[in-house]
Order: C-alpha cells, then sequence, then structure tokens
C-alpha cells in the first residue's frame, strides 16, 4: 500500500502522470495501472532523501603559515555526494575519506601565506547543492632575535625577541625572567639561548642565539713579606693594561711589574684588561715588618784603663763595629775595653730577618763609676728616693738635670748624694761630675711607679661549701709582682702560671670544707711596695632533710 499521497493523476494514451508527496521518509509507492487489454501492470517506487546532509566542516587550530592544517567535512553526504572545496590559495598536502563519506572528505592543507581566508565547500547530492562558508586567519610568525654576543666573565646583556605577544626562552637559568621579550641575561657560561615566539591565536616559531664567554686568566704574585724600608717587585699577568691601586710606595701603576715599597702593610688592587677589553680584578697584599727597634744604649763616659759592658738591644742577632776593643762582636752584651773615644755601631736582626742600626759613643775619661746607678721604683705612697753616686775621684762639680726634681744634694769627697723627687712618671735623671782629675762621669737612671697596682679581686658566686670557687685578681700588678693569698680555711684546687701582664695566682680557685664567714686576704709585693685587701665571703651550708619512708594502707 502507498505510505505517501499523489494528486493531479492524468492518462494520456500509453502515460500516467501524477504528483507524488511524500508525507515521510521514506514513503512507498505501488502503481497498478489495467490496460485497454484488460491487463494489469504494476511497479514501485521510493520517496527518499538524506536528512543529515549538510555542508558543514571545521579546520583544526591554530591555524599557521607554512604548516599543516587539517581541514575536516563534517557533514552528512554519504559515498553518493560530491563535495568542491575553494581553499582560498592553499594547497593539498593530502586528501582521504574514511568509509561511508564522500570523497575528499578529509584534507590536508598549507598555505605559504599568512591574512583572512575565506573557506567555501560546495556540497551535490541528488541534484540538491549546499554550500557553508568559514572565514579564518593564517597566523604568520616570524622570529627575531639578538645575534650572537661575546661577553665578558661577570658581565651581562638583555636579550631580544622579537615577532610576536608571547615569549618563553629557554634555558631559564641566568635570566631575569624568562617570559617577556628582553630578558636580561647572566650567564657563567657559553650559552644557547632558544626563544619560542607566539601570537595571540598560537602560532609560534622558534629562534636561537649563543652568548659566548670570554674567560680571563689573570693573575697575580702571592702576598709578600718586607722589612720596612725595602722593596719588592710585584706581577700581574694576563692582560695587556694594568692599573694598580693605591698608587702609594708604587714605582708605576700602569704596568705589569711595578716596585712596591710601601711604609707600612698594604693591599693593592689591580685591575687586568685584556684585548677584548674584558678585566678582572687581583689583589695582593704586602705585609711590612718595621725596622727592629735598635738600641745600643746610652753614650757614656769611660775612664781610661777601665771597662764597661755595652747593652744592646732590639733583636734576635747582633752585629758591633769596629769589633776592636770589644770581648765579642756577636753578642747583644760585649765588654768594651777602648783607649780612646771611640762611636759603636750596632746592627740589630729580628726574627724576620730585618734590621736596624743604632750607634753608642764610649767617652774615655780620668774617672768611672765605682757601682752605676739602678732605676727605682717607688710604692704607691712614696714620691721620693734617696741616690748615693760613688766614683773613682774626688768630685769637683756635678750637675743633676732631666724630667724629675731633686734636692738634699751633698757631696763627700768622691760621693754625692741627694733625694730624686719623681715628676713625670717615669721620671728620667742625668747625672755628670768632673773629678778633680778632669774627667768627666755620666750615668743615668729613672724613677718609676706602677700607678695601676692595686689589690682588687673578685670571687665569684654564689659560695657553697664543697664547691670549687674561683676567685680572680683585677688589679694591675706585673709579672715582676708577688701575690699572697690567705683563704681562712680554704684548700687551693689551682692557681694560673706567671705571664708577661700578671703575676703567677692571678686567678685561683679554692674549696671550703666548711661554712659560715671566711675573710680572704690578697697581698702584693712588688719592688718592695706592699699592698692588700680582704673581702668577706659567706661560704653556703645547706643539708637537706627528708622524713622515713611511708607504708599506706591500699
Amino acid at each position: 500500500s502507498n505510505t505517501g499521497s499523489f494528486m493531479n493523476d492524468t492518462i494520456s494514451g500509453g502515460t500516467l502522470t501524477f504528483d507524488a508527496t511524500a508525507t515521510g521518509f521514506p514513503s512507498d509507492f505501488f502503481v497498478e495501472v489495467t490496460t485497454a487489454g484488460n491487463c494489469i501492470v504494476r511497479d514501485t517506487f521510493t520517496i527518499n532523501k538524506n536528512p543529515n546532509l549538510s555542508a558543514a566542516f571545521e579546520v583544526q587550530s591554530p591555524v599557521c603559515i607554512d604548516e599543516n592544517i587539517n581541514v575536516n567535512y563534517t557533514g552528512g553526504g554519504g559515498a553518493t555526494s560530491f563535495l568542491n572545496w575553494d581553499l582560498d590559495g592553499a594547497f593539498i598536502v593530502s586528501s582521504s575519506n574514511s568509509s561511508g563519506n564522500p570523497s575528499f572528505s578529509d584534507l590536508v592543507v598549507r598555505w605559504t601565506t599568512g591574512g583572512t581566508k575565506t573557506l567555501i565547500l560546495n556540497v551535490e547530492e541528488f541534484g540538491c547543492v549546499l554550500a557553508d562558508t568559514m572565514t579564518i586567519v593564517v597566523g604568520d610568525v616570524t622570529a627575531g632575535v639578538t645575534p650572537n654576543t661575546d661577553i665578558c666573565m661577570g658581565e651581562s646583556i638583555q636579550l631580544v625577541a622579537t615577532g610576536g605577544t608571547i615569549y618563553q626562552w629557554s634555558p631559564a637559568a641566568g635570566l631575569s625572567d624568562p617570559n617577556i621579550a628582553n630578558p636580561i641575561a647572566n650567564p657563567t657560561t657559553s650559552t644557547v639561548y632558544s626563544v619560542t615566539v607566539s601570537d595571540n591565536q598560537g602560532c609560534s616559531d622558534e629562534i636561537s642565539t649563543v652568548i659566548t664567554i670570554l674567560f680571563m686568566n689573570s693573575d697575580v704574585i702571592a702576598d709578600q713579606t718586607i722589612c720596612e724600608g725595602e722593596s719588592v717587585e710585584l706581577f700581574a699577568a694576563g692582560g695587556t693594561n694594568y692599573q694598580w691601586s693605591p698608587s702609594t710606595g708604587l714605582s708605576d701603576p700602569n704596568i705589569s711589574n711595578p716596585i712596591a715599597a710601601p711604609t707600612v702593610t698594604t693591599t693593592y688592587e689591580v685591575i687586568v684588561t685584556d684585548n677584548n677589553n674584558c678585566s678582572s680584578t687581583e689583589t695582593v697584599m704586602v705585609f711590612v715588618n718595621p725596622a727592629p727597634p735598635a738600641d745600643a744604649g746610652l753614650d757614656m763616659d769611660l775612664c781610661i784603663g777601665n771597662v764597661l759592658t755595652l747593652n744592646g738591644s732590639g733583636g734576635v742577632s747582633y752585629n758591633w763595629s769596629p769589633a776592636v776593643s770589644l770581648s765579642g762582636a756577636n753578642t747583644a752584651t760585649p765588654v768594651a775595653s777602648p783607649t780612646v773615644t771611640t762611636t759603636y755601631t750596632l746592627t740589630v736582626t729580628d726574627a724576620f730577618g730585618c734590621t736596624a742600626a743604632d750607634q753608642v759613643t764610649l767617652f774615655i775619661q780620668d774617672g768611672y763609676l765605682l757601682q752605676p746607678i739602678a732605676d727605682v721604683t717607688l710604692c704607691d705612697d712614696e714620691t721620693t728616693t734617696s741616690v748615693t753616686v760613688e766614683i773613682s775621684d774626688t768630685i769637683q762639680s756635678y750637675t743633676i738635670t732631666g724630667t724629675g726634681n731633686f734636692n738634699n744634694d751633698i757631696t763627700s769627697s768622691n760621693i754625692l748624694t741627694f733625694d730624686a723627687i719623681l715628676g713625670a712618671i717615669p721620671s728620667d735623671f742625668y747625672v755628670e761630675m768632673l773629678t778633680d782629675g778632669g774627667c768627666i762621669v755620666r750615668d743615668t737612671f729613672t724613677v718609676d711607679k706602677n700607678v695601676n697596682l692595686t689589690a682588687d679581686f673578685i670571687v665569684s658566686t654564689p659560695v657553697c661549701i664543697g664547691e670549687y670557687i674561683d676567685i680572680n685578681y683585677t688589679g694591675g700588678a706585673t709579672a715582676n709582682s708577688f701575690l699572697s693569698w690567705q683563704i681562712d680555711g680554704g684548700v687551693y684546687i689551682s692557681q694560673s702560671p706567671a705571664t708577661t701582664t700578671a703575676p703567677a695566682g692571678s686567678d685561683i680557685v679554692v674549696e671550703w670544707g666548711t661554712g659560715g664567714i671566711k675573710e680572704v686576704i690578697l697581698t702584693i709585693t712588688e719592688n718592695g711596695c706592699v699592698i692588700s685587701d680582704t673581702i668577706q665571703v659567706n661560704v653556703g651550708d645547706i643539708d637537706a632533710v627528708v622524713g622515713p619512708n611511708v607504708t599506706l594502707c591500699p
């Protein structure tokens, strides 16, 4: 039976015509015709259509110049469909069709120019033609970058990339920001930097630049040690230009090997520059050991026929000149027995090999000291000391000078006595006596006082029975002082040895076996002076008591 409808049916001779209308898809029609001869002729036909047929298609994104782009038909055309593409200048790289689809339904195309493109697809099936149009933009990104560049080690360079809106540098190490067009690069080794340049629709291009690090092989002489007044040749290498600073003490600050003669220990800095205009800074220290404090002693009068021990100081080895009339030329204290006034030159050498010289003159006179005047150190409450000078001949006249004062001076034959009064601390005195024989006898001495000497000390707290207690001397005694401790029944655990600046026993450790008030007394003796100090300490004695064991009921 028919599933469609018809109208306007007419017969003309052997021809039947009518309009068939489909009421659904598919619609089947059955035609039966009876001829004039009473024969029956039958036929069937179907009206159908493809409801999914369209000209729809899709384009892979992003679409970029010189890249293969997939263009795929997505309409419902079948194998009976015919596709006609207008790709606006693209050439087809390849085409294919999947099962049931028309030919050229899947294309791979490429554009060699960028810009706006209009794509048109016409689909024909059963005489029907459908069309679809799509406008796309073919991205065109051409990356540019800073050319290959050489930089010096430690320098930086700004890289610049162009051609897009988005930038990604690699490697990121040594870059201020790997995601901008113009990062600052500070590589430590030669590096190939690649940058991917992209536009807003995702097209990209990649380009690279090489930053080559120019290394310097600069070097400088090791640290040097010289004696005061000496010089040393400095040396730097690895460049073509040199700049030393400070220039003080240098023969020429603009050469690789200046002569340095600093008066104090100095650190020299040299900037070394090579042919690539790269520079590096090196340093060398010149240690200046001061000249030893050579001291041959004071000029002295020596009565003829007498001997005098010279007293050199300031070094570890000594040499006197002239050696004639000396018991030895290579000792600090040779015995001199000149018969005429003689000036001796002392050359001293210290532990660093540095040398210095000083002179002393022995004036030959007819008279001499029977006993040199000794230096005196006064106690804290003293200002005067009695001095007696005895020479080998009768004293005719005398003078006493110096930085101190004197009084009560008197002579008796060959003896001069007076009271030396402390002025400046220390006070130096110079005594000159003329004998009846015309011999001038001279001597010097010093009156000093240890103004820092006190008997102050401190006791660590708390002070407990059976514990080690530190007692520390805080006064100004020197190694020449003698310390005597009274610890009121305590026991010495240890005491410190003497040093160049402190006497033995400056720091002691004691222990008391009983509690209560204890007196700690410190007495100091130095150069005949005696001072003392006392501190009372309370030695704590605590006995802990606890009750007997107790058993509780459950």
